[in-house]
């Protein structure tokens, strides 16, 4: 059978994801505690939230034994996202795993590590470490980088760390918790693909990687942006 060309199946990925996102689960009402803060709170699934607001969307997950959070907004977000995670819980941020290294997700990685978060990241940001806020002696020691696959038990829950190629950039990380089935895709979902060159983006990766989620057992993904938004 003659295999169908890239953008046609980058295409198809991106319909069958869209229709994964029209049957997840619906979320709640946000439960804010600060409406000023610019942040809003919803729960995706028993123990998982979505951060939006003041950069790309977070994902802060529970477990027994300390907080995961995907992705830390831009800077001056330190504050506002430590309050709303101890409105959830009182536990500690223990790791922040980052999904891609841009602005809008990496500004308070400093904060974070100043105050015991294990920063957890995909290799190749090691080439970059300015644009991904990694960059100095006083983050180094908590920053966790990984190749292909990394996995995060704690506490009861699993989170599992994987790259499957460059598509948005060079560092790309899918977050997937497979007892909830919920993955985070990042960047990943578009309605057309927009990578970013500089940081070893690729439009012909971009089909192969979105191949590569939707083997995975899941019912509800989340992304950097709101359905059908680019940026």
């Amino acid at each position: 059978m003659k295999a169908l060309p890239a953008y046609k199946t980058w295409a198809i990925v991106l319909l069958i994801m869209a229709g994964a996102v029209a049957s997840s689960a619906q979320y709640k009402q946000p439960n804010a505690i600060n409406p000023n803060d610019g942040l809003t709170v919803q729960l995706v699934k028993t123990g998982l939230y979505l951060i939006t607001g003041n950069g790309s969307n977070s994902l802060l997950r529970l477990s027994a034994n300390g907080l995961v959070l995907v992705d830390d907004k831009l800077p001056g977000n330190y504050d506002a996202l430590r309050a709303r995670a101890k409105k959830i819980s009182g536990q500690q941020i223990r790791a922040v795993i980052l999904a891609g290294c841009k602005k809008s997700i990496t500004g308070n990685n400093a904060k974070f590590a100043e105050n015991g978060s294990h920063i957890v990241v995909q290799e190749n940001a090691k080439q970059n470490l300015a644009a991904c806020n990694l960059s100095g002696d006083a983050i180094a020691a908590s920053v966790v980088t990984y190749g292909r696959e990394y996995q995060i038990r704690m506490g009861g829950i699993e989170a599992q760390l994987m790259h499957f190629g460059n598509a948005y950039s060079n560092s790309d990380t899918v977050v997937y918790f497979p007892n909830l089935k919920a993955v985070a895709v990042g960047d990943l979902f578009a309605v057309t693909p927009a990578p970013d060159f500089s940081a070893g983006g690729s439009v012909v990766g971009w089909g192969q990687v979105l191949a590569q989620v939707l083997k995975l057992d899941f019912d509800v993904h989340t992304g950097h942006r709101p359905t059908g938004e680019q940026g």
